[in-house]
């Protein structure tokens, strides 16, 4: 029962997006932006005779700058066009400083990000020295976006300079791009958020005192504003800048439903939602199993490391039990149990440890953000560890 209860308490759990929780930590509002942040766990021991003899790693980039412009030159655009009072020159000043950084490096790697992949690169080799070894292989690979590749050198470089007779090969793969909702999803969601704020003009008044003439500009052009704003806070921690306070802007119902959207925008682009599509993650999966299933016969691979995209990790933690369980849900009530900025912040990470015992099954660990954490949907060995057996069969989804 003491073991059942430690499990439970290793499992990622529900967590609703609530005026309460947004008091008292804004940052959840800020979704799959949100920075890395390492919480220091304590590793469980492995069952007797084991040994730690590779890695399977899948990890999203680490924080970059704004992937486009136009939430931010929309927005800018509104607000030079109209007559401001103090807080919207503020707000002007905001977004125009953000554009000003970011052209020339749109959705690139910052070098925070570069930082946070070091790091964790570092835990990865100090928890697992002895799969490190010299003269062993690490198979790298990263989607063909800068970003991705940029992450996967800085990982790789600190591997290197931990263990410099590691022998690497990269390899980039579009395969690895798979589970991309089409357009018209995504235009069908973005409209529910509008129709949800045009319900509930009141929500806006906060931002009206940006403007001297509070009748102008149109609902429309005040949610391109909110955007433009919105995107800007979220993005300055990933640029090592400090952030503004989001509610001198933001009423705290705003700021709430601007949460729950980009919560439920998540959730139903890449979880269990009635767009769901499991079968869209096979190429990662063929992968991970195919190369551990390789790397556990020849015995000198010592990992491989993966360098993708949220939109593809969230799919792989909800296949995987980590997140989203229970029912389907639809727009409106995936945030009530979803909480992206704490299960998929930049840089977030899967990693999957394998360890074996002479005339023995393999077993595997699994560590989400470098935290074990417990499959509800297979009966652990010990613990956190699970027949690889069992667990490459969860990822076949047989």
């Amino acid at each position: 029962m003491m073991l059942e209860a430690l499990l439970l308490l290793s499992c990622p759990l529900p967590a609703q997006i609530t005026p309460e929780r947004l008091r008292g930590d804004p940052l959840l509002a800020m979704d799959v932006y949100r920075p890395y942040a390492y919480s220091p766990s304590k590793d469980t021991r492995p069952p007797k005779g084991y040994k730690a003899v590779y890695v399977s790693h899948y990890g999203r980039h680490g924080e970059r700058f704004l992937i486009q412009e136009y939430y931010l030159r929309h927005g800018l655009e509104i607000l030079e066009k109209e007559v401001l009072t103090p807080l919207g020159e503020k707000a002007k000043a905001e977004i125009a400083a953000m554009i000003e950084r970011t052209e020339g490096n749109w959705g690139a790697l910052s070098p925070r990000g570069a930082e946070t992949h070091t790091a964790i690169a570092g835990r990865l080799f100090s928890r697992n020295k002895s799969v490190f070894r010299s003269g062993r292989i690490v198979r790298c690979t990263a989607t063909p976006i800068p970003r991705c590749i940029v992450s996967m050198v800085s990982a790789a470089g600190t591997l290197a300079t931990c263990s410099p007779r590691l022998n690497f090969v990269y390899r980039l793969n579009e395969n690895f791009l798979c589970y991309m909702q089409p357009d018209e999803v995504r235009d069908h969601i973005k409209a529910l958020r509008d129709s949800m704020f045009a319900a509930q003009p009141s929500a806006y008044d906060c931002l009206r005192a940006c403007f001297s003439d509070r009748n102008v500009p149109s609902l429309k052009e005040l949610a391109a504003v909110a955007d433009a704003l919105f995107f800007t806070w979220k993005d300055l921690p990933s640029l090592g800048l400090e952030q503004f306070d989001i509610r001198d802007f933001f009423s705290e119902q705003m700021l709430l439903h601007t949460a729950r959207h980009y919560a439920a925008w998540d959730y139903c682009l890449l979880s269990r939602s009635p767009w769901w599509h499991r079968e869209w993650l096979v190429p990662i999966f063929d992968d991970i199993v195919d190369r551990a299933n390789e790397a556990l016969e020849r015995g000198d691979i010592a990992a491989d490391l993966r360098f993708g995209h949220d939109s593809q990790l969230i799919p792989i933690y909800t296949a995987l039990g980590l997140t989203a369980r229970g029912p389907v849900r639809d727009y409106a009530s995936s945030p009530d149990d979803w909480d992206p900025a704490s299960i998929c912040p930049m840089a977030s990470n899967l990693q999957i440890e394998f360890y074996t015992k002479k005339n023995a099954p393999a077993l595997v660990k699994v560590l989400l953000n470098e935290c074990e954490v417990c499959l509800p949907d297979l009966s652990p060995i010990k613990g956190p560890y699970y027949l690889w057996e069992d667990f490459s069969s969860l990822l076949r989804g047989e």
